[in-house]
């Protein structure tokens, strides 16, 4: 099982749906508004019906668990969830257990999504926040492993009551954690910060 850090965009909304920026943004949220890591929270968006597949699924997008030689693709993993803000890096949730997808499930998913209409909300609330649809995907389902590379079981899925600092350590590269990017799963020893 994979044990890593990702970042995600900041939300006050739960990451339920996405929010206003507030404060310095970057990664895609700078660029269109929102980041499509702010739906992990939508628990009413659970699938089932995958081949080989039973129960209910949530189905969703951490940046950094993407990689170009899909280096994590048809593993475990637990996740923690940090942000940057004002300054600091603050754990904002943990994923007990998640599958990091490959592409045919992720097609699925994306038919799925887009047959009950939950592409087209997300365009609403997009546009709710006055932010860039063109930042969403149009419906190619080879494209969907960009922008759906996780599932898990909603009850997987815990947000902290407040934040929770992270101490500034030191990756092996000599980057302090701070100045970790979106697009890069760390390394994690699977304890919650206290």
């Amino acid at each position: 099982m994979l044990y890593k850090m990702c970042r995600v965009c900041s939300n006050s909304a739960g990451w339920h749906h996405p929010a206003p920026s507030v404060g310095n943004v970057s990664g895609h949220k700078a660029r269109y508004g929102f980041g499509f890591e702010e739906w992990l929270a939508r628990r009413e968006w659970t699938l089932s019906g995958y081949p080989g597949l039973e129960g209910d699924w949530r189905y969703g997008h951490i940046p950094s668990l993407l990689t170009r030689s899909h280096a994590h693709s048809g593993k475990q993993a637990k996740v923690l969830l940090f942000v940057y803000e004002n300054g600091m890096s603050l754990a904002v949730g943990w994923l007990e257990e998640a599958f990091v997808l490959r592409r045919e499930e992720a097609a699925w998913a994306w038919r799925q999504y887009e047959e009950r209409g939950q592409l087209d909300i997300m365009r609403g609330e997009v546009k709710q926040i006055r932010g860039d649809v063109a930042g969403l995907p149009p419906t190619r389902t080879e494209d969907a492993i960009f922008f759906l590379d996780v599932r898990f079981r909603p009850d997987a899925l815990h947000f902290f009551e407040t934040p929770r600092p992270i101490p500034d350590r030191t990756h092996p590269n000599r980057e302090p954690l701070r100045l970790w990017r979106f697009n890069t799963a760390y390394d994690w020893d699977g304890v919650l910060p206290l």
